[in-house]
């Protein structure tokens, strides 16, 4: 049976449902295919593990293949988890911060790509009417909430149905910024995301496509019925690590929020304009570097979805 392994963004978690579902029933086993799941690092993230031949899929968001293509190294999208990032910068609700504006000069714990988050934060103050749009950005791979409680920066990057339901959960309250609020073009968040290799490679290629038709088998399963794939999940039996959430509660409420704002129809199909977008922005403001205009299209591909 052909292998594909799979590399974590992050500790598992409802971002994660379609995978976990295809383990946990059989889809994997369905199409042919066995499937490894590798953690998330604190030392390498999922390029390097595709680089390094490590994974052959991995999870990340729309950004980290533009800068990656950026910068000459050929990977590439191929399919969308989310069609839309439900994302949002946080701070604490007491911290005195009540807009965008407000993070000038502040404490911003980063996630691994300065360049582009700097692009985002810098015209999100700007949209919010700053005159003053420095910051400090200190790069923490896996900051999460805590951070902020503990003074350590007092703004983070958060996906809205993970950190924020985590921090309701734990009865931590936030006040939250959505960057399509304040100018900032919409993107795919997560993807999965290969190196071209593999698709060059006529073996991996056909496994990988048997791979993510058992993932969005998965996805589809979860968005169809939340409630059953909530019943049914057992995070003591995860192949990987350990599940994010210590609540039950808060997975159950992530999982709900997810499953409302997935694609339905023709689930990780990915559309030209949407790559198109976010990643002029960053070009226009140089968060891609001095290259000419991206090739947009080099961005993804849909093959492996059939």
């Amino acid at each position: 049976m052909a292998t594909i392994t799979v590399a974590l963004d992050w500790a598992l978690n409802p971002n994660h449902i379609g995978l976990v579902l295809a383990q946990q029933r059989g889809y994997f086993a369905a199409e042919g295919v066995d499937v490894d799941v590798l953690p998330a690092e604190e030392a390498r993230g999922p390029v390097e593990m595709l680089r390094e031949g490590a994974a052959d899929l991995a999870y990340a968001f729309a950004g980290t293949v533009m800068l990656r293509q950026a910068a000459g190294e050929p990977f590439v999208a191929v399919a969308a988890v989310g069609q839309r990032h439900l994302s949002s910068l946080a701070v604490l609700a007491g911290s005195g911060i009540a807009r965008p504006r407000d993070l000038a000069g502040k404490r911003y714990a980063s996630f691994g790509h300065p360049a582009l988050e700097r692009a985002v934060i810098t015209a999100m103050l700007r949209h919010d009417g700053a005159t003053d749009t420095a910051f400090d950005l200190t790069v923490t791979r896996f900051a999460s909430v805590d951070g902020l409680v503990n003074g350590d920066f007092d703004c983070l990057w958060i996906y809205d149905a993970i950190e924020g339901v985590e921090a309701q959960a734990e009865g931590i309250a936030l006040t939250t910024f959505a960057p399509g609020d304040y100018g900032i073009p919409n993107y795919y968040a997560p993807i999965l995301f290969a190196h071209e290799a593999l698709l060059a490679d006529p073996a991996k290629r056909d496994a990988a496509r048997r791979a993510m038709t058992a993932i969005r088998r998965g996805y589809l399963a979860a968005i169809a019925d939340p409630d059953a794939a909530f019943a049914h999940l057992n995070v003591n039996t995860l192949p990987v690590g350990s599940w994010l959430f210590t609540s039950s509660a808060a997975t159950e409420q992530s999982l709900r929020m997810l499953s409302q704002k997935w694609q339905t129809d023709d689930w990780g199909r990915q559309q030209l304009d949407a790559w198109q977008g976010f990643a002029q922005f960053l070009w226009q403001n140089g968060a891609l570097g001095p290259i000419p205009a991206p090739d947009y299209q080099r961005y993804f591909t849909n093959d492996l979805l059939g």
